[in-house]
């Protein structure tokens, strides 16, 4: 039977003071998992087992504060913060930390002087308490206050990332015990590649922030607020279940009913199940179980209308999907629609000199012109409005300004509130991915092929990575409509290439070498750099590593949108 590992993660402050600078390092710290008991049978899994559902990894890293005798720092503890990262030793129960040498303050004394020093208090992973709140006494941390996801992942064989702990010793032998509850689904088979699992509940506080007081061995959790009803288990490589497996769910200790559990597959079908059965207790460093058979996961052939492609990691834990084609805009209309193919684009003629009276469709777009108080998407001059007069259109007072955000597209659900635009840290990111993208002509179109993270090793091998221009043909993955449809059936995407529009201050348009062999495929950024200046991101005619890139970039040019969904 296959057992899923819980990677437990949690980050604390690391605050160290002395008297004085000195050449003293940090010792090495031993970090011990608490197990988990079995909430029914009560057999308590020892994490040094292969039937434990958690384990360390080399590379986590927790933070550590660390309180003086005395109870003062010489430095500001909000600011000194620092990591510790593992090395495993004999088995998974237990790992070695040894500081990483990351600061956060610069008056921080580092000391590895027992006598001097009280407490070691710890948390792990690192990323979620790095920027958490805390109280303290005379300098001494007797309370952190981290907020918790509402997003867990994976790694490639499914094994949960993620689940908060917490240590308090007077030594540098650490018991790491957990905060939380686990929910414990056991799938007896699947008939599709899982790539999420969301759990919600009446209970509006399976994440948010808690308080965790640090003065017992014991965690005691206390939700303080920004919670929600819903937590999201995300397989980035798709998980395939042909046989049993548990998958484990982090959960706040409470009493669970109307429990309902969202599976997804990785084209987008999702199969509802809720629990009907009287209330789930949840208890912490305990899991309890629900059982599915054979029969209960079949997901249904909806999927979520306008969406294409597997799924896309754009950050740590935040995944999306990306919209069927560019978006397209007709003025006569007032109409938006995503492209029908992935391949299609619309004509040089309509996109020169678009009006609000044009039955061309067009899809180039001055930046943030969603319609949005005057922000039209027809403009192209200089002298008009183009997006909000400071700021991204990502920020909570513009989201209106982004063509998804405030539009309902028509064969994208039709309805508003739905879409929105990658950030240039997200486009970095996606194309930073390795072996996930490559220059390609599909249906006699040029553009970029993006794979997505569960890419099948049956999958089409491409000329990724590769210095191939749009003209090196010997390099060039060609596919007709027909072979690009199976690719795209095991969610690959395509981005077309169409170059930019330009406009000068006479008015006069032009193309930026949509058909050279430097031509650019650019699709605009959410994000602004200046009043005046916003970011688009654009793929010239090689696919290296190092060659795409975020350019900053007129707003009353017209450049590509490919939209996409949060995957939640």
């Amino acid at each position: 039977m296959k057992k899923i590992l819980i990677i437990l993660l949690a980050v604390f402050p690391l605050v160290f003071s002395s008297c004085k600078k000195d050449d003293h390092q940090p010792g090495t710290l031993t970090g011990t998992l608490e197990g988990f008991m079995d909430k029914d049978t009560k057999v308590v899994y020892d994490p040094s087992s292969s039937d434990s559902p958690f384990s360390w990894q080399s590379g986590d890293k927790i933070s550590v504060y660390r309180n003086r005798q005395d109870g003062t720092y010489t430095g500001n503890a909000a600011n000194a913060k620092g990591e510790y990262i593992a090395a495993l030793t004999d088995d998974n129960a237990k790992a070695e930390f040894t500081f990483t040498g990351s600061v956060s303050s610069t008056n921080l004394d580092v000391t590895d002087d027992d006598a001097f020093f009280g407490n070691y208090l710890a948390g792990y992973p690192s990323n979620l308490f790095f920027q958490a709140g805390y109280s303290s006494n005379d300098g001494t941390v007797t309370e952190l206050k981290p907020i918790l996801p509402s997003t867990y992942s994976t790694d490639a064989n499914g094994r949960l990332l993620g689940n908060p702990m917490y240590a308090i010793s007077s030594t540098k032998n650490l018991f790491f015990k957990h905060v939380f509850g686990l929910l414990r689904l056991r799938v007896q088979k699947s008939n599709a590649k899982l790539v999420s699992v969301k759990v919600s509940s009446n209970i509006s506080y399976l994440r948010g922030q808690y308080s965790i007081q640090t003065n017992s061995t014991t965690p005691s959790v206390t939700y303080v607020g920004s919670g929600s009803k819903a937590v999201t288990l995300l397989f980035p490589q798709g998980v395939d279940i042909n046989q049993q497996q548990d998958l484990f769910i982090p959960l706040p200790q409470g009493n669970y009913t109307d429990l309902t559990i969202e599976f997804r597959d990785d084209l987008g079908a999702k199969c509802v199940k809720t629990q009907h059965n009287g209330t789930l207790h949840i208890e912490r460093a305990m899991y309890s179980t629900i059982a599915l058979g054979e029969n209960d996961l079949v997901f249904s052939a909806e999927t979520v209308e306008g969406t294409k492609g597997g799924l896309f990691s754009v950050g740590t834990n935040k995944y999306v999907r990306f919209s069927q084609g560019n978006l397209q805009y007709q003025g006569s209309s007032e109409t938006w629609r995503f492209a029908i193919n992935q391949y299609d684009v619309c004509s040089q003629d309509a996109n020169e000199y678009p009006s609000s009276t044009s039955t061309e469709w067009i899809d180039m777009f001055g930046w943030g012109t969603s319609g949005y108080s005057g922000s039209n998407p027809y403009s192209y001059l200089r002298t008009e409005t183009y997006g909000p007069a400071s700021g991204g259109i990502n920020t909570e007072a513009n989201r209106e300004y982004d063509w998804g955000y405030h539009n309902a597209i028509v064969n994208g659900g039709n309805i508003n509130h739905k879409w929105r635009t990658l950030t240039s840290n997200e486009w970095n990111t996606l194309f930073g991915r390795t072996n996930r993208k490559a220059l390609a002509i599909v249906n006699n179109q040029r553009g970029v092929i993006l794979l997505p993270d569960a890419w099948p090793e049956t999958g089409e091998p491409l000329n990724r990575e590769g210095n191939s221009s749009w003209t090196n043909t010997a390099m060039m993955n060609t596919y007709t409509a027909e072979e690009w449809a199976v690719l795209e059936g095991d969610g690959a995407i395509f981005l077309p290439q169409c170059g930019y529009r330009t406009t000068n201050n006479n008015g006069n348009t032009s193309f930026n070498n949509v058909t050279s062999t430097s031509a650019r495929a650019c699709y605009w950024a959410a994000n602004a750099t200046s009043a005046n200046k916003v970011y688009r991101y654009e793929i010239n005619g090689s696919c290296t590593k190092s060659n795409p890139q975020v350019a900053i970039a007129d707003r009353c040019q017209g450049v590509n949108v490919r939209l996409v969904r949060d995957i939640e």
